[in-house]
């Protein structure tokens, strides 16, 4: 009888769960502090169409608008604090900045309004490059990928490259990089 009661508490909670889901990729309100552009036809952004611009606010307060960087070669990663390879590749994406930010510009995109959190890991690791705050999560949902996710945008805005998993090197950066240079 209890092994029962816990299969349908967890098929109630998978449920909820994927309710949330769904209610949070329908909701078409405006994220908090940021505005998003949807993509002109109903698929997902994919290597060799223009990528949807958007505007979010950084850790910092200040805003800003993935267009501003048109004429640059991008490096956008979305990404969540309590995502461990997420963690685990933010030395290498520090170290690919520190090298390269007068070359490549690279944006990190949270998902989700953690900004404590974000500090507390701020406090305890260096990092330089920006930080976005997608609070409503809709620009991640308008890219229609989890995290953490990497898109290789060139300096006309084009998707060249997408990778759906954490780096495991500054190298590995380096060398996918090539593709928007």
């Amino acid at each position: 009888m209890h092994r029962k009661v816990s299969v349908l508490f967890i098929g109630v909670a998978v449920l909820c769960a994927l309710s949330i889901i769904l209610i949070a990729c329908a909701r078409t309100a405006q994220p908090e502090g940021g505005t998003v552009t949807p993509p002109s036809d109903d698929t997902a952004p994919a290597i060799g169409k223009v990528a949807p611009d958007f505007t979010l606010p950084t850790m910092t307060g200040e805003t800003v608008t993935l267009s501003q960087y048109r004429g640059k070669p991008v490096i956008l990663i979305f990404w969540v604090v309590h995502c461990e390879g997420c963690i685990e590749e933010i030395p290498y994406i520090q170290e690919f900045y520190d090298k390269h930010a007068d070359k490549v510009v690279v944006l990190t995109v949270h998902v989700g309004d953690a900004r404590a959190q974000i500090q507390r890991l701020l406090s305890t690791r260096r990092i330089t490059y920006p930080i976005l705050i997608d609070a409503d999560e809709l620009v991640c949902i308008n890219y229609r990928r989890g995290v953490p996710a990497t898109f290789f945008i060139d300096r006309e805005g084009v998707i060249r490259e997408i990778k759906d998993d954490v780096f495991s090197s500054t190298k590995e950066i380096e060398t996918m990089v090539q593709v928007i240079k």
